[in-house]
């Protein structure tokens, strides 16, 4: 969403002012409309363009009109309304009337020349029904700004100076009351108001700010929302909004495993960072590659990976990068709901352009239905065939035209009826022979032993120790022996299952594999650490529990009746397109 204006109002022991405003410049209308120039609303969205008989000649922005229909106060009452008291200063400002919202955050400063305090607000002028989490990327944007000014002004008074400036030509023009020819002239001789002009435009088109305060600061910002919908403007559909705060869940839910696969070409990163941020980019850059997780990134370039989780956040709120798992066999993709792939799609002549002697139709067909990599390849393929098609993948993540399915698992055993005694529970162990549960002793399963699960109260830790096993051996091998370990077996089968309800326990001992201890110990441990829950893909899973993709599926198989899988995207790379 535009801001309608921004307003700059300075506060001290000489009174209160409105400094400048933009935009200022009433719009020509065409003959049919002449008669509605003096209603016509001077906070209308508008745009700079080169005119042929005036340069800040300014054009309407194709917009709702409704939102443009704003009752202009005076340039003294919004003086009045914006010199806030000093108990205001350095926190969020907000007032709304009537379809306006009112959005700053004043800053306090001192004037060493006359050993007094300035309070300057740069006030945003929104529509009303704005989100508050556009509102919040206002309050941020207006709490920098003063932030800027406060440093340069510390350093070389460049606050003390523009004002002298803007007032200079409001005591010069005193007679005139024609306020869009004071704040033109502001405009020529102000530097402070040329930054202004600028961020205003920036705002109302890519939502990228990059400007140079005084020469000196350099002020990176961006509005994610606007970033995200100029990211999608190639469509020719139906632009999607995104809403900053599904951006925010999204850099939250960042892990080690995730990877990141950028939007734009490497040059056009630096514009995004302040040259503090520089070194740490280009570190990162040299060790990207989409087939990598970020883990392995922050190992190869020597950064913290809370350094590659910030600057990685960072590509994304600008909407250079996007979140992805790194590219394998084994991911699974499906097209994307409001992918364009019509025939008529301007992405389709991007696509033949890119990989000439191909279709994107009938590449992105092969996705009709959720497919992995690997199912599209075979091993007798030649490597450059897979990776062109990895390539072209790649393509089709960066224009949002596939998602990546991952695959969730929930515990959801079913329940026999009240009277239906044919299940078996926890006080049948000991009382009678359980050759057809106990298959297979810990012994002699070919499994590896289950890792441990850091932090885990699990009882399923509770085993035997090595030289309760070594006792055991020491007798003969018999009939009573086999019964020994079969007790032994059951308790700690029993141990496992004291934390599950008596329902869940009779369903657990139906699955088969309950029987043998390491399979089950496996599944216990998963779920008491809350893997089970719906929320924790595979991938996941295997990068936490150091597990092997074939295991965990044969766990998942073998537990089939209590357990269900589903597939979705992942929090980190869903934004939430709508």
């Amino acid at each position: 969403m535009h801001p309608l204006s921004i307003i700059l109002v300075k506060s001290d022991s000489k009174g209160d002012r409105l400094l400048f405003r933009y935009p200022f410049v009433q719009l020509k209308e065409d003959n049919e409309t002449n008669k509605l120039d003096k209603k016509k609303n001077p906070y209308s969205i508008s745009l700079l363009e080169e005119q042929k008989d005036n340069n800040n000649q300014l054009r309407q922005l194709s917009i709702d009109p409704a939102a443009t229909n704003i009752q202009l106060e005076s340039d003294e009452v919004l003086s009045s309304l914006f010199a806030c008291k000093l108990e205001l200063a350095n926190q969020k400002f907000e007032l709304k009337i009537n379809d306006i919202r009112f959005v700053s955050h004043p800053a306090l400063m001192e004037n060493k020349n006359s050993n007094s305090f300035i309070l300057i607000n740069i006030v945003f002028a929104l529509q009303a029904q704005c989100s508050y989490s556009i509102v919040k990327c206002y309050y941020e944007l207006s709490k920098r700004l003063g932030l800027g000014l406060l440093y340069e002004e510390r350093r070389a008074n460049y606050l003390t100076k523009e004002m002298k400036t803007m007032l200079k030509v409001h005591e010069d023009t005193i007679y005139d009351h024609k306020s869009e020819r004071i704040f033109d002239t502001i405009l020529q001789k102000s530097s402070l108001a040329q930054c202004l002009k600028q961020l205003y435009f920036d705002l109302c088109t890519s939502g990228l700010i990059n400007v140079v305060l005084n020469e000196s600061v350099t002020l990176c910002f961006c509005l994610p929302q606007k970033a995200w919908m100029a990211r999608f403007s190639e469509r020719k559909t139906k632009t999607p909004f995104i809403d900053p705060d599904v951006i925010d869940r999204a850099i939250i839910s960042l892990k080690p495993y995730h990877g990141f696969l950028l939007l734009v070409d490497p040059s056009e990163l630096l514009d995004c960072v302040p040259p503090s941020g520089a070194k740490v980019l280009l570190q990162l850059i040299e060790s990207y590659n989409p087939l990598k997780s970020l883990q392995s990134m922050s190992n190869d370039s020597d950064l913290s990976l809370d350094q590659v989780f910030q600057m990685v956040g960072h590509l994304v709120y600008w909407a250079k990068a996007t979140i992805i798992y790194p590219l394998c066999e084994t991911n699974v993709y499906v097209i994307s709901p409001d992918a364009p792939i019509h025939v008529n799609s301007p992405l389709v002549e991007k696509f033949a352009n890119k990989f000439p002697g191909m279709s994107l139709i009938e590449v992105i067909s092969d996705f009709s239905l959720p497919t992995s990599i690997g199912h599209l390849t075979t091993p007798l393929q030649h490597p450059a065939r897979q990776g062109r098609l990895a390539q072209m993948v790649l393509w089709m993540l960066q224009h949002h035209l596939l998602m990546q399915l991952h695959t969730y698992v929930q515990f959801m055993p079913s329940y026999e009826k009240p009277n239906d005694t044919s299940g078996l529970s926890l006080s049948d162990f000991g009382t009678s022979p359980k050759q057809s549960i106990n298959t297979m002793s810990p012994e002699k399963s070919p499994m590896s032993d289950p890792l441990d699960v850091p932090n885990s109260t699990s009882n399923a830790r509770q085993i035997p120790s090595s030289s309760q096993k070594s006792i055991c051996s020491n007798f003969s091998v018999d009939d009573n022996d086999d019964s020994m370990n079969s007790l032994d077996d059951d308790e700690k089968i029993k141990e496992l299952l004291n934390s599950f309800d008596e329902c869940d326990r009779q369903a657990i001992l139906k699955v088969p594999a309950s029987s043998n201890f390491e399979d089950l110990n496996l599944m216990v441990r998963l779920k008491q650490s809350g893997y089970f829950q719906g929320e924790h893909h595979l991938e996941e899973i295997m990068f936490y529990e150091n597990l092997r993709r074939s295991q965990l599926l044969q766990l998942l198989d073998k537990f089939r009746d209590v357990l269900i899988l589903y597939e979705t995207e992942d929090a980190a790379s869903c934004l939430g397109f709508k």
